[in-house]
């Protein structure tokens, strides 16, 4: 019996990173209509629909901890994850579930330059709304916050994580404040990773002209 259920979480390993990355993203957008929709009956729906996905993706986690050959490896490199599906009631980690979306480029590119790439790509549009929308989250508990709408949160966002920080709106609340902390360190990262990356481009094509005939 043991064998069979590690076959088939062996299976679901292999088939399912692209599916699930698309439910990623899919959770992120139905978290959005919770938020900006907050209170109507389409929020409402959007609710279900997330307490679905949360089941699909505990059976997921479920399986790959079955498929892992080392139960404590398991724990220690997706702690994170394990987070977001058992700590629903934090509200801020519901954002990393569309994060988590991006292991589906593990099995598209090999190239470690070129995963990197990808990652970047990706990493930065995600980052950015998913601050926006955690941060109206956070504020709509304040009657006074200066973040009240869908566009202002996009704003705030874009100048938090380029590290410009304007401070014409700024998030009032504690949990605002940390997605705003989140938000900064993940700027400086993003941006850092990408400069030595174009750096590495730079060298690689400088060597190829140096070695061309």
């Amino acid at each position: 019996m043991g064998q069979k259920i590690r076959k088939i979480a062996n299976t679901w390993c292999k088939v399912s990173p692209i599916p699930l990355g698309v439910l990623g993203l899919g959770y992120l957008g139905l978290y959005s209509i919770e938020v900006i929709y907050s209170g109507s009956a389409m929020a409402k729906i959007a609710s279900d629909g997330s307490t679905a996905l949360w089941v699909v993706f505990a059976l997921d986690l479920l399986l790959r901890m079955f498929a892992s050959t080392s139960v404590w490896g398991f724990f220690k490199n997706n702690w994170l994850e394990i987070s977001t599906l058992i700590l629903p009631f934090i509200r801020i980690l519901r954002v990393f579930r569309s994060v988590m979306a991006l292991r589906v480029v593990r099995g598209l590119v090999t190239d470690r330059l070129h995963a990197t790439g990808f990652y970047l790509i990706m990493l930065l549009p995600l980052v950015w709304y998913s601050g926006a929308i955690s941060v109206l989250e956070a504020e709509s508990t304040n009657p006074n916050a200066s973040i009240t709408s869908i566009r202002d949160a996009l704003w705030w966002s874009l100048t938090t994580i380029a590290t410009v920080g304007y401070g014409d709106i700024y998030p009032t609340t504690f949990e605002g404040k940390l997605v705003a902390a989140a938000l900064m360190v993940s700027g400086i990262a993003l941006f850092s990773a990408s400069a030595g990356m174009f750096a590495s481009w730079i060298n690689a094509s400088a060597k190829k002209t140096v070695t061309a005939p």
